[in-house]
């Protein structure tokens, strides 16, 4: 069963908990942060169905098919599920063989950001794979989905979020599901007990200001070496959309060290970054191709873990930054 709707994904997950869930799913998606919080919002229904369950999280990018297969064969320690996240399954040469002989008391979360290195995988195993393929969504559906999202979320908190306030957070951010959960979060604690959303308030939280200084510091961290942030770090309206900058920078990075491992032609590279300037591709290549894919990737999980970490972790916001460029550099500080 394949899906291209998250709501008719959703209306799914929720008609099929918890008896009915499905052992293996497919999250396919562009966007990093959509996948993983896809991944998460699935993990946490198999975890409430059932909390003993062993989870195990595996990329890609690191762990062969068999290491996957291993750990889906090794039964939980106190007898309840087995749940393996891998994501980046479409970087794993044959993972159609993912669908042989699944065995029972299993569940299998993949993550992947485009359909077409999967497609096998899904028809080998399509009676046991529930799909969410969002890969071929166009800009305006996808524009128009999360303007829905905005208006959703406000409203499980209890808040009107008003039409001028989403077209402006639209205009402003872009259609950026990670930059818009973030200026969400920050304007409903902003509000306070008010039910309504007005211009006024994302005017006065979410600020467009020191956006150019952000990607200036956001490349020279991702494409050179760690940086101090200083004082910006006590300016929310500065953290929150220079968090989305880095995000940026890291899938730009991740998208281009790709393509040079492919041993991709110039004008192949230049298709895939029409908007990037030659000075900017020749800036970048030399550093991506040194790097390679597990680098941004690297960056990219440190960089959910921040997200997550800033919202519901008590550390300072300075501490959360000092571990997520930690734990970027780790492995490159380490072997120079």
């Amino acid at each position: 069963m394949k899906f291209s709707s998250i709501t008719a994904f959703d209306k799914h997950l929720k008609e099929a908990f918890p008896h009915h869930l499905a052992p293996i799913f497919l999250l396919v998606t562009p966007c990093d942060y959509e996948r993983q919080k896809n991944i998460e919002k699935i993990s946490a229904l198999i975890q409430k169905k059932d909390p003993t369950v062993r989870v195990v999280r595996l990329s890609g990018l690191e762990s062969s098919l068999e290491q996957v297969k291993g750990e889906l064969m090794t039964p939980s320690l106190w007898g309840g599920l087995t749940l393996v996240i891998y994501t980046e399954v479409d970087k794993v040469k044959n993972n159609a063989l993912l669908g042989d002989h699944f065995p029972p008391g299993v569940h299998l979360i993949l993550g992947a950001s485009g359909f077409k290195a999967v497609s096998e995988l899904y028809q080998k195993g399509k009676k046991d794979v529930v799909a969410l393929d969002l890969s071929d969504e166009k800009p305006w559906e996808k524009e128009r989905r999360l303007q829905e999202w905005l208006v959703e979320q406000a409203r499980l908190q209890q808040k009107n979020l008003q039409s001028d306030v989403v077209h402006y957070l639209m205009q402003h951010l872009g259609p950026d599901l990670a930059t818009l959960d973030q200026e969400l979060t920050k304007l409903i604690c902003f509000v306070g007990e008010k039910p309504r959303i007005e211009l006024e308030d994302a005017k006065a939280i979410c600020g467009t200001r020191d956006l150019f200084t952000g990607w200036q510091l956001a490349e020279k961290i991702v494409w050179d070496r760690p940086t101090s942030l200083g004082q910006k770090l006590s300016d929310l309206g500065f953290i929150f959309p220079f968090i989305g900058q880095l995000r940026y920078q890291l899938q730009l990075g991740y998208r281009l060290s790709e393509l040079l491992e492919k041993k991709a032609s110039p004008g192949d590279i230049k298709h895939h970054f029409p908007t990037l300037r030659p000075q900017q591709l020749e800036k970048f290549t030399a550093p991506a191709k040194a790097r390679r894919p597990i680098f941004f990737h690297r960056g990219l999980q440190a960089l959910y873990q921040l997200e997550f970490a800033a919202k519901s972790s008590p550390l300072d916001i300075g501490v959360l930054f000092d571990l997520f460029q930690a734990k970027l550099y780790e492995k490159t500080l380490s072997s120079s």
